[in-house]
C-alpha cells in the first residue's frame, strides 16, 4: 500500500509542476480579500447617494453575506463530486461577471440583486483554494503554505484600498462603479490562468476512483519537478490499494457525512469558531468606514488598520508547527487577544487598537484555514470546510442587524459585542476534540 502523501513527500516534492496552480490560488485569495473590503466601502456611499433608511442599509450589508452563505454551502458538494478545477474556473468567471455587473446598477433593487450574486461568487470560491492547495503539496509544506495562501487575502485588502484611493473621494462618495469593475481584473487572471495552466487535484481523482486520470497527473508532477521516471506498476497498485482501504467505506460529499460521529464535535466547534471570527471581522470592517467617516479621517486610517495583518504571517509560521502550540492552542490564544483589543477599542477609538485587533483576527483566520482543511478527509474536505465557513457567514449575515442598531447607541456597545464574540470563540476552539499538528490528510480524525 502506498499513501499518496508518501508519494508527494518522497518522489514529487514541490516544484514547477505545482507553481502555476499555486499562483492561481494566491490570486484567487487576493481577489477574495479585495472583494471583502470593497463590499464594506459601498455601504456608506450608497446610503448617502440614494438616501437609504437604516433598515435598508442593514439589508444591503446583510445580503452580501447571505450570498456568501449560499455559495459556501453549494460549493462543497459540487467540488467534492465534480472536482476542484471546474469549480475554481466557474467561480472565478462568475466573480468577474458579478463585479462588471455593478456598472449597470441603476437603483436599490438592482443593487441588491447584484450584491447577492457578488456575495454568492465570493462564497463559491472561498473553500476551493485551501482544498486544492492542501492536496497538491507535500506534507512538510502544507501548514505553512496554507498560512501563506491566506496571507494573500490581506494583500488583496490592501489592493482594495489602493483602488479606493484611485476611484473614491472619501468614505461617503466617489466612483464606486468604476472601482468594482476595476477589481474584476484579478478574477479574470485566475480564470485565464486556470484554463491554461491548472491541473486537477490528483488526490481528488484518486479518491474518486479515477485511477488513470490520477496517474497521468501524478506523472506530470514527477516529470516536471524531478525529471524522473513515471509511476511504476508497483506504485500504481500501491496507490489503488491505499484508495480502496481509505475511501471504500467513506460516505461521499454530503452534509450528513460531516455530522457523523467521526466529525460531529469537530464540525460543531470549528463551525462555532468560524461564526465568531466572522462576526468580529465583518463587524469591524462594516463599522469602521462609518467611524472614520464621521471623524473625517482618510483612507490612511483604514490602511493603518489593515496593516495590523502584516506581521501575522511571521507569527503563524513560527507557531503552527511548533510542539506545544500547533493549531488548537494558538487559535485559542488569538481569540483571546482579539477579545481584549476590541474591548480596549470600545474605551478609546484609536487606529492602533483596531490594527492590533485585526492582527489577532487575521491570526484566527489563518489557523482556522489550516485547522479546518486538515480536519476532514479528502472526499469530505471541501464540504466540511465549506460548511464551517458557511457557519461563519451566518455570523456575518446576522451581524448588520445587530451592530447597526448598536451603532445608534454608540460605538462602545458595538465593540463590546465584538469582544464577547472573541470570548465565545475561545470557548469553541478549546472544545474542538483534537489538534491536527503532525497528522497526514485522511488520518486526522481516525
Amino acid at each position: 500500500m502506498l499513501p499518496i502523501d508518501e508519494l508527494f513527500d518522497k518522489r514529487i516534492g514541490l516544484g514547477r509542476a505545482q507553481y502555476p496552480t499555486i499562483l492561481c490560488l494566491f490570486l484567487m485569495d487576493m481577489s477574495d480579500g479585495a472583494q471583502l473590503v470593497l463590499s464594506s466601502f459601498l455601504n456608506p456611499i450608497i446610503k448617502q447617494e440614494w438616501q437609504l433608511t437604516s433598515s435598508q442599509v442593514q439589508t444591503v450589508a446583510s445580503v452580501f453575506y447571505l450570498g456568501v452563505l449560499c455559495g459556501a454551502v453549494i460549493t462543497g458538494k459540487l467540488s467534492d463530486n465534480h472536482g476542484r478545477k471546474p469549480m475554481i474556473l466557474i467561480g472565478s468567471f462568475m466573480q468577474f461577471a458579478a463585479c462588471c455587473l455593478f456598472a449597470f446598477v441603476r437603483g436599490y433593487a438592482s443593487f441588491m440583486l447584484v450584491r447577492f450574486l457578488y456575495g454568492f461568487t465570493f462564497g463559491l470560491t472561498i473553500a476551493l483554494t485551501t482544498s486544492m492547495f492542501s492536496e497538491i503539496v507535500p506534507t512538510s509544506y502544507r501548514g505553512k503554505g496554507l498560512l501563506l495562501l491566506n496571507f494573500f487575502v490581506s494583500i488583496g485588502k490592501v489592493f482594495s484600498v489602493i483602488l479606493a484611493y484611485m476611484y473614491l473621494d472619501n468614505f461617503n462618495q466617489g466612483n464606486w462603479k468604476g472601482m468594482m469593475v476595476a477589481s474584476s481584473f484579478l478574477s479574470l487572471m485566475v480564470f485565464a490562468g486556470g484554463c491554461f495552466f491548472m491541473y486537477e487535484s490528483p488526490r481528488f481523482q484518486l479518491a474518486r476512483g479515477l485511477y488513470q486520470q490520477s496517474f497521468l497527473t501524478l506523472n506530470h508532477f514527477i516529470k516536471n519537478n524531478n525529471d524522473g521516471s513515471c509511476l511504476t506498476d508497483e506504485e500504481k497498485e500501491g496507490l489503488v490499494r491505499w484508495q480502496q482501504c481509505t475511501f471504500q467505506h467513506v460516505e461521499v460529499a454530503s452534509i450528513s457525512s460531516i455530522f457523523q460521529k467521526q466529525y460531529l464535535r469537530t464540525t460543531l466547534f470549528l463551525g462555532g469558531s468560524w461564526f465568531m471570527v466572522n462576526y468580529m471581522d465583518g463587524g469591524q470592517l462594516t463599522i469602521l468606514p462609518y467611524v472614520f467617516g464621521k471623524t473625517e479621517q482618510t483612507f490612511t486610517s483604514y490602511v493603518l488598520t489593515l496593516l495590523g495583518e502584516a506581521p501575522t504571517i511571521l507569527v503563524s509560521l513560527a507557531l503552527i508547527d511548533r510542539q506545544g502550540f500547533g493549531r488548537k492552542r494558538s487559535l485559542t490564544m488569538f481569540f483571546g487577544g482579539a477579545a481584549v483589543m476590541h474591548f480596549l477599542f470600545s474605551l478609546k477609538q484609536a487606529a492602533l487598537l483596531s490594527s492590533v485587533a485585526r492582527t489577532f483576527m487575521k491570526l484566527c483566520f489563518q489557523m482556522l484555514y489550516a485547522f479546518t482543511t486538515e480536519s476532514y478527509g479528502t472526499l469530505n474536505r471541501t464540504i466540511g470546510f465549506g460548511f464551517c465557513s458557511a457557519m461563519g457567514n451566518v455570523g456575518a449575515t446576522v451581524m448588520p442587524f445587530l451592530v447597526f442598531p448598536m451603532l445608534e447607541v454608540g460605538t462602545t456597545v458595538v465593540f463590546v459585542s465584538l469582544a464577547i464574540a472573541g470570548v465565545l470563540g475561545m470557548v469553541c476552539s478549546c472544545l474542538v476534540p483534537r489538534d491536527t499538528l503532525g497528522t497526514t490528510l485522511d488520518t486526522a480524525n481516525e
